[in-house]
């Protein structure tokens, strides 16, 4: 695509109108109390902006979304005036405001975004669709787009200005197909449009986006799970009780509990418990430790992350002792100073064992 194009993807709108457009530029530069109304963002990416004179850091103000930005604009009848920073310096406002403002103005714009939830088998998928707006309404994602995040986030792409898929994870089974079905779609729709935005897939979860490692091989696109989806996806049998940020005074020190085992085992050893003790150490959320069962009575390591109320540490017994890495994943309740979760094993040969567990402080 030529860098003409580009611009005019940049600055003109998809469906044109008619009005007063440029002619009233000026009034609404003079004073920010007649731009007011007409404030709104524009969602690009960095090379969108290759060939503006000024360059891209006199208009932008970076998204909360990684490899997008976001301008302040102002929405004239054809077009979308892109504000510099010199602009705001000018009416004396501070750019959070402004934003804030715009996307506000970007609320009322919701009548006219098409909502299209398709039922698929084990899963929903929504669809926003609207030629100039959906994918800048769908930015500001906790206040415009809530009623689509399920209990462990949203999955979202932009594909492009005039859409944006969602899938709301609710629970883990039906991730896998809807992972792989929102990737063709979403890379469909980025192939198919002449002013395409984004191929990332984002997590949204706890107030923000996380996008998706992907990685290119013999022509192949390919994408991986974020380390912190995956954690919540493998702990299916614990729920977080509330939002809380653990602190790492919380987690140092010594912790007692026990694990189940699920399944993959047969009685008698389906159900059984085996007690343990675990001493941790944590430096701004990534713990480590040490831990003592009374199956194996062996030392072994553990090192992991806390995130908010989730941990996910990954356990590995020393050479004599059990040679695949456990994967656990928990919750943190505050009134007991306890974690709830599971705990997962794959052998890489397409054996997976899995159980539960709990610890308390002590």
């Amino acid at each position: 695509m030529n860098l003409i194009k580009r611009l005019q993807a940049l600055f003109t709108k998809t469906t044109p109108e008619t009005g007063e457009g440029p002619e009233i530029l000026p009034q609404l530069l003079s004073r920010f109390e007649n731009a007011r109304e007409y404030l709104t963002v524009r969602l690009h990416t960095k090379d969108m902006y290759q060939g503006l004179q000024e360059g891209m850091d006199t208009y932008v103000v970076p998204a909360p979304i990684p490899d997008l930005y976001v301008s302040l604009a102002l929405d004239l009848p054809g077009q979308f005036h892109l504000l510099q920073k010199s602009d705001a310096e000018k009416w004396g406002m501070d750019e959070d405001e402004l934003l804030w403002t715009a996307f506000s103005n970007l609320t009322d714009k919701q009548e006219k975004i098409r909502i299209i939830r398709e039922e698929r088998e084990g899963f929903s998928v929504i669809t926003l669709s609207e030629g100039d707006y959906a994918a800048a309404f769908a930015a500001d994602f906790e206040n415009h787009c809530k009623a689509f995040i399920g209990r462990i986030g949203a999955m979202v792409a932009f594909p492009t200005k005039g859409s944006v898929f969602i899938y709301p994870i609710k629970e883990p089974s039906g991730f896998n197909k809807a992972f792989t079905q929102m990737a063709e779609q979403t890379n469909k729709a980025f192939r198919d449009d002449p002013f395409p935005l984004s191929n990332n897939l984002y997590w949204y979860h706890a107030h923000r986006f996380e996008v998706f490692p992907k990685s290119m091989e013999a022509h192949t696109l390919s994408y991986s799970i974020p380390n912190r989806l995956l954690a919540y996806l493998r702990t299916p049998l614990a729920h977080p009780a509330h939002h809380s940020d653990i602190k790492d005074t919380i987690i140092e020190g010594d912790w007692e509990g026990y694990y189940e085992y699920g399944q993959g085992y047969t009685r008698p050893q389906l159900g059984s418990r085996k007690s343990f003790q675990l001493k941790m150490k944590s430096d701004r959320g990534q713990v480590e430790g040490s831990c003592i069962d009374e199956e194996y009575n062996l030392n072994a390591g553990i090192w992991g992350f806390v995130d908010r109320e989730l941990i996910s540490f990954i356990k590995k017994y020393p050479e004599e002792g059990p040679k695949n890495e456990i994967h656990f994943t928990g919750f943190f309740d505050k009134g007991d100073h306890s974690f709830t979760g599971t705990w997962v094993i794959d052998d890489g040969n397409g054996k997976i064992s899995s159980g539960s567990w709990a610890m308390v402080k002590i």
